[in-house]
C-alpha cells in the first residue's frame, strides 16, 4: 500500500516561482513585453491576461478580475512588499557572518 504523505511526481513538477524570482521579474527592466504569437499559442487566452504577482496565465478578461480581487492574490502582493531574504541573512543566522567585536 503505497504512503499518502509522499507527494506524487504530478505534484512535484508543479512548482512555482519563488518570491525573490517574481520580485526580480517586476524590476521595471525586466517585466516582459508583449508576447509574440508564437510565444503566447500554448498559454491560456493566448497570454493576454498574465498576473506577474502571481505568475499565472488566465483565459479571459473575468478570470482575471476574480483572480486580482481574491485573497490568495492578496496575501501574494503582501508577501512580495517584503525584502528577499538574501544569502547574507543566511549566513548572518547561522553565525557564519562579520564578528560584531
Amino acid at each position: 500500500m503505497p504512503r499518502k504523505h509522499i507527494q506524487s511526481n504530478k505534484v512535484r513538477k508543479r512548482k512555482a516561482k519563488d518570491l525573490d524570482e517574481i520580485q526580480e521579474e517586476m524590476k521595471p527592466e525586466k517585466i516582459p513585453k508583449k508576447l509574440t504569437a508564437e510565444e503566447a499559442y500554448d498559454l491560456p487566452g493566448n497570454g493576454e491576461f498574465h498576473c506577474i504577482a502571481c505568475c499565472r496565465y488566465f483565459a479571459d478578461d473575468d478570470a482575471y478580475k476574480r483572480h486580482v480581487k481574491s485573497n490568495p492574490h492578496k496575501r501574494q502582493l503582501k508577501r512580495l512588499k517584503e525584502p528577499a531574504y538574501t544569502q547574507a541573512e543566511a549566513n548572518l543566522a547561522a553565525g557564519l557572518g562579520e564578528p560584531t567585536n
